[in-house]
């Protein structure tokens, strides 16, 4: 798994987001400190579905108003081998391997 971690929460003291979840499910996004002048995390990115935006806020007045973070995105698994080929019938991914053969001199 190459998923990506959740954004924080908009916060002073911002609190994180899940890690890279093992599975195909996104790293839940953290909620702010205080709905009122802070915004939700987004969720992080796998294989399936992209990173959240997180929720931006506006305040009036001498208020602070502080944006949820962006969930990281999802990375990359490349495979070598010598035939090029891998078998991906066994087991789960996110994202779907990127496979080569390895180059012999």
């Amino acid at each position: 798994m190459a998923n990506g971690v959740a954004g924080a929460g908009g916060c002073l003291f911002p609190k994180v987001g899940e890690d890279g979840r093992l599975d195909t499910t996104p790293a839940a996004g953290a909620d702010p400190c205080d709905t009122t002048n802070g915004g939700k995390a987004g969720n992080g990115g796998t294989g399936y579905s992209g990173a959240g935006n997180g929720v931006s806020i506006s305040v009036t007045g001498n208020n602070f108003a502080f944006g949820g973070y962006a969930g990281g995105g999802v990375g990359r698994i490349r495979v070598n081998t010598m035939t090029g080929g891998f078998n991906r019938s066994s087991g789960l991914f996110s994202p779907i391997p990127i496979t080569g053969a390895i180059a012999i001199r």
